[in-house]
């Protein structure tokens, strides 16, 4: 004996729309990530001649890169997290 009720049909996607504020969004993010870019290359560049320049060992440059670079793994993790919990929000 077959059942007679109907699957209900899958639910289908909502297609996301790309608004102004989404395009500006999207273009300041990408902005600050080539500002982050630069920045990280141009302290690598110039670690030889600032470290000759403060008498810096190299422990101690490296203690200046990381000042570089704990910051932006923090917030690259906080930036994931709120892209994430934006994206649950809006379905």
């Amino acid at each position: 004996m077959q059942s007679q009720e109907a699957e209900a049909p899958a639910p289908q996607p909502v297609p996301m729309r790309l608004t102004r504020a989404t395009n500006h969004v999207l273009l300041l993010l990408c902005a600050m990530y080539l500002i982050t870019y630069i920045d990280r290359v141009n302290v690598s560049t110039a670690a030889e001649a600032f470290g000759l320049e403060f008498g810096l060992s190299k422990t101690q440059l490296g203690f200046v890169f990381s000042a570089f670079a704990y910051p932006y793994l923090v917030f690259q993790i906080i930036g994931g997290w709120l892209a994430t919990d934006l994206v649950r929000a809006r379905h």
